[in-house]
């Protein structure tokens, strides 16, 4: 994803994480990227995290100063930064 993605005109309170399900979609990987480039912390939910093929886009979009946990279980997601998801993932 090489292009920036403005989310300024939603109200979102960047102080809380926010979950996005199905994150590995077309509609839904433009969003986390728009998120994640505002700062905020993003839980990302997916069938399965350790598919590197479906996640890669995600762990992409972020780079290493920002927050981003790629699990099939939101809840598990704690902070974790980016390339290193968390919950279920990091078997």
């Amino acid at each position: 994803m090489d292009t920036q993605v403005d989310l300024s005109n939603l109200p979102v309170d960047a102080s809380a994480p926010v979950m996005v399900t199905g994150a590995t979609g077309y509609v839904a990987g433009w969003i986390v990227k728009g998120l994640v480039d505002a700062g905020v912390t993003v839980h990302a939910a997916v069938r399965d995290p350790r598919d590197a093929g479906k996640v890669q886009q995600l762990l992409d979009a972020a780079d290493a100063s920002q927050e981003l946990c790629v699990s099939s279980h939101p809840t598990s997601c704690g902070t974790a930064r980016t390339h290193k998801p968390c919950g279920d993932a990091a078997s």
